[in-house]
């Protein structure tokens, strides 16, 4: 099997730079938050690798304080063009090499197929830096995908 490498992946993600998906919001998410009955007004919600921005809307929507982390520039934009948000709520970054200096605590941060994009041996670390980054009582909300369907085994 081909190691990714993270600068292709860079790549990969700055060619959708102005592609605007269609996309509605997580709805498995959004249904397990509603049935534990979970209020998001006036609470602080980071979203990282927004992509479109439907997750990051749904939230603002439901009066929560949104921020994000994004590597598109154009993206980011985007979001703080279209949700009129503060520019200091959101955050360029290449999870590959970096994590943003965050001075925000969090009451649920969620990351959805983001992690499936950044190399494995620095999954720990970003982790360890979201965790960092919850309130006492706060939720953490991930999607990983860790099949190893229909790979080689590699001598």
């Amino acid at each position: 099997m081909k190691k990714i490498i993270p600068k292709k992946i860079k790549s990969y993600w700055r060619k959708l730079e102005k592609e605007n998906l269609f996309m509605c919001p997580n709805i498995t998410m959004f249904r397990l938050l509603a049935q534990n009955k979970l209020n998001f007004k006036g609470k602080n919600v980071l979203d990282i690798g927004f992509g479109e921005g439907q997750n990051i809307s749904e939230f603002q929507r439901r009066g929560a304080n949104i921020y994000g982390i994004e590597l598109r520039k154009e993206k980011i934009k985007k979001i703080i063009k279209e949700l009129k948000i503060k520019s200091k709520n959101v955050y360029e970054c290449d999870l590959n090499e970096d994590y943003p200096k965050l001075k925000v605590k969090f009451n649920f941060v969620y990351t959805l197929d983001t992690l499936n994009y950044i190399k494995k041996d620095r999954h720990v670390f970003l982790i360890n830096r979201i965790l960092e980054n919850l309130k006492i009582g706060g939720f953490f909300f991930t999607s990983l995908s860790t099949s190893t369907a229909g790979k080689k085994k590699q001598d």
